[in-house]
């Protein structure tokens, strides 16, 4: 079976942008797509947020951050 390394996920609303957040904290590359930019600016934001939370908690490790958002691509 072939290794599972990137994923594409359509919506930037509230359940597809945990979808993203969850997919690049496992490691896999995601793309996300939406159909306005201003979407995708909103997620992202929203994205950044949940990191900074997860970060306080311990549930993302220290410089974690970065790359986790380095895994994450948006497109319209």
């Amino acid at each position: 079976m072939t290794e599972i390394r990137k994923v594409a996920v359509i919506g930037a609303g509230t359940m597809g942008n945990g979808i993203v957040l969850w997919f690049a904290k496992a490691g896999l590359g995601v793309n996300f797509r939406d159909v306005e930019q201003e979407f995708l600016d909103r997620s992202r934001k929203t994205q950044d947020e949940t990191l900074k939370t997860l970060s306080a908690a311990g549930a993302v490790a220290e410089g974690e951050e970065e790359a986790i958002r380095g895994r994450i691509r948006g497109t319209t």
